[in-house]
This record gives C-alpha cells, sequence and structure tokens, in this order.
C-alpha cells in the first residue's frame, strides 16, 4: 500500500466582482502488488523457485506424489514464516525430488516446522 499526498491546489472564481478561493487537496491510496507474497502450503505442492508459505498450521497428509511440499528445481529457497505442517505419522513433510538422471543442489529448507511424518525432509 503507498500513501501519495499531491499539494493543495487553489482556484479562484471571479463572479459578480467577488474573488472565491476553493481549495482542493487530493489524497491517493494505491494499491500495490506484494512482492512478498506467500503461498498456502497443500498436498504436492510442486516448488520450482524460491517460495515463502504462509504462515499458520496445515494439517497436511502425504498422499500422491512422495511428499506434501515437493521441491522439483535447483537453486530454490523455500522459507516459511511461521509455517507448521502436521502430518498423520507417515510419508514426507518436504520431498526433494531427485532421480538418477535429475539431481537437484543448492536447496535451502528455513524455517519450517515440520510434524508427524516418517521424514521431515527427505532428499
Amino acid at each position: 500500500m503507498v500513501n501519495v499526498k499531491f499539494p493543495v491546489i487553489f482556484i479562484f472564481f471571479e463572479r459578480f466582482r467577488v474573488l472565491t478561493l476553493v481549495a482542493f487537496s487530493f489524497f491517493v491510496i494505491v494499491s500495490m502488488p506484494n512482492s512478498s507474497a506467500c503461498t498456502t502450503p497443500s498436498n504436492d505442492l510442486y516448488i520450482n523457485n524460491d517460495t515463502t508459505l504462509c504462515s499458520g498450521t496445515y494439517y497436511l497428509n502425504d498422499s500422491g506424489a512422495p511428499g506434501v511440499i515437493i521441491i522439483n528445481a535447483s537453486n530454490v529457497d523455500l522459507t516459511c514464516d511461521g509455517t507448521v505442517l502436521i502430518g498423520n505419522n507417515s510419508g514426507d513433510g518436504t520431498y526433494i525430488q531427485n532421480s538418477s538422471y535429475d539431481l537437484y543442489y543448492n536447496v535451502t529448507v528455513k524455517g519450517c516446522d515440520i510434524r508427524n511424518y516418517s521424514s521431515g525432509i527427505y532428499a
């Protein structure tokens, strides 16, 4: 949110030889996109670039693809901003998807509270 104030503009009207002063002041609120927007965690969430998860507690079971949060690229920072992921004592909370032909490197997972999974971060 950006607040912009414009200067006061004075306009003079002369009518019937009476000078009238009218003052206008403008105040504009501009809504700008938030560059630090967060992503709501969900099961099978593929991460391909730097991502910040929304804060809160999320009860997400690992079903479908391996991992609730799946890191799917190199040079990725996953930042949890007060994010708590809670599973059902199975699966992986965060899965760094590697295979024999596609290895991901330089991956950072920071500030995440990952509970009740077979592994919190599997790489």
